[in-house]
């Protein structure tokens, strides 16, 4: 009986580490995704601000404006 206890221990840690490396993938891979979508981001909001900058109107706030306000 011990030795199945054993294996079963082993085999609950390889999982634990699976579960780990692919949380860890996934998170590597949102940050990817964040970084990519900021670049897209800053050139638009460049291009609004000088739109909105020929109409007489405020620029949009920066990111990390818009976060202060949401608090």
């Amino acid at each position: 009986m011990r030795f199945y206890q054993l294996i079963s221990h082993i085999i609950c840690h390889f999982q634990m580490e699976n579960t780990i490396k692919q949380s860890e993938s996934e998170r590597e891979r949102g940050l990817e995704t964040l970084r990519r979508l900021h670049e897209e981001y800053k050139p638009l909001k460049r291009d609004i601000d000088k739109m909105r900058g020929s109409l007489g109107l405020e620029k949009i706030a920066n990111l990390d404006e818009e976060s202060s306000l949401a608090e």
